[in-house]
């Protein structure tokens, strides 16, 4: 993408309630919208290793639009869970390939 490519983010929110005797009701609604004249990314494609000696990996993140005082743009990595427990396990085995015979348990912890 070209660097003279303008983006322009707009954000519109309106608020309703309504109030009678015996019942109430209050609703929000929030819109925010990036446009530009040329085709805008969906997302991007990041490839690293995360830790020295570890295996390459490719990251996708999504571009989104969230909504805040002035519309910002964010990239939100696309099914984190599965990447962390496939850095987890590699992790594991260059324990176990380092430290042979000892016991390893794996998990979480907090404190």
């Amino acid at each position: 993408m070209s660097a003279d490519v303008a983006w322009q983010l707009s954000a519109k929110q309106e608020a309703n309630h309504q109030q009678n005797d015996l019942q109430a009701s209050r609703s929000a609604l929030e819109e925010v919208e990036a446009r530009s004249k040329a085709v805008l990314p969906s997302g991007f494609y990041f490839a690293a290793a995360p830790y020295d000696g570890f295996l390459e990996r490719t990251w996708n993140l999504r571009l989104s639009v969230m909504p805040q005082d002035k519309p910002v743009l964010v990239l939100r990595i696309v099914g984190r869970e599965d990447v962390d427990e496939k850095i987890a396990q590699e992790f594991e085995t260059k324990v176990r390939e380092g430290l042979p015979g000892l016991k390893i348990f794996r998990g979480s912890f907090t404190p």
